[in-house]
């Protein structure tokens, strides 16, 4: 059996600094793929380069920062005086409160999708920014509206593996135990990513986890940028250390010398998860 491997960059579309960073990172290290974040100003950008450069993308669902793509007054339960989507916590505590109105995501899911589609782009894949796909509600409306376009491969989240991290396999259990399992479809079986945003020393994860994949069909999950001067949170200094390990001549040779055959969502045709 062969080893399969997905490395997709998030946050596509965010800042046009991830943007040059993905796609050098596409071009030039290991990444296959991107999931698109379409409610930033940087996404016409990205759809452009996507199509220009053939990178393979999905849906990056979006409901826990920045601007809603609808109407703010069509999705009132998910943003706040000021119209901008709740931050994590806040939004997590009102699903789980019952506060959360499903019409109105699925309002705004369907709007993310269109964009991508009337953008001339074909999703392969959808994923979501703090993975809200795998909450309950919010599991069933994105799969619905992602099937309906004809997009039916997913992120979902493994069970932890020897060697992460403790802190990672701490996210990667709480993650893990969000989501229930679905319908067998196309996606990928074993999840990673954890480590490399935990860990300092990006070039030794990705190492180590090339290094221990076994026969399957994996996801890796990344975040690569150049440095940028857009407020984006705790996380941005990292996407530069993560786009030189994935670029990194250590990293792209030893992918090729244990046989790991870098895919895209799209070529995970006949690879179904149980």
């Amino acid at each position: 059996m062969e080893i399969k491997l997905v490395v997709n960059a998030d946050d596509f579309g965010r800042t046009r600094d991830i943007n040059r960073g993905i796609l050098h990172a596409f071009r030039h290290g290991i990444v296959t793929s991107a999931s698109l974040m379409v409610n930033f100003a940087a996404f016409d950008e990205a759809a452009q380069t996507a199509q220009e450069f053939d990178l393979p993308v999905g849906v990056h669902f979006n409901l826990t920062e920045g601007f809603p793509v609808s109407d703010s007054t069509d999705v009132a339960s998910l943003v706040d005086s000021q119209g901008r989507f709740f931050r994590k916590n806040t939004f997590m505590l009102s699903l789980a409160q019952g506060r959360i109105k499903e019409r109105e995501v699925r309002t705004e899911l369907y709007a993310q999708m269109e964009m991508c589609r009337k953008a001339g782009l074909s999703p392969d894949h959808y994923d979501s920014h703090h993975h809200i796909h795998i909450l309950p509600m919010i599991r069933r409306v994105s799969r619905d509206i992602a099937v309906e376009a004809g997009v039916v491969r997913a992120r979902r989240i493994s069970r932890p593996f020897p060697g992460q991290s403790m802190r990672s396999r701490s996210i990667q259990w709480l993650t893990f135990a969000a989501e229930t399992k679905w319908s067998p479809t196309p996606d990928p079986t074993i999840f990673w990513g954890f480590d490399l945003m935990n860990q300092r020393d990006k070039r030794a994860v990705l190492r180590r986890t090339l290094n221990g994949l076994q026969p399957g069909v994996h996801e890796l999950m990344c975040h690569p940028g150049f440095h940028s001067e857009d407020n984006i949170g705790f996380y941005n200094l990292e996407r530069f250390d993560e786009l030189q390990a994935l670029c990194h001549e250590s990293v792209t040779e030893l992918a090729a010398d244990n046989d790991i055959q870098l895919l895209s969502f799209n070529d995970l045709k006949n690879d179904y998860a149980n």
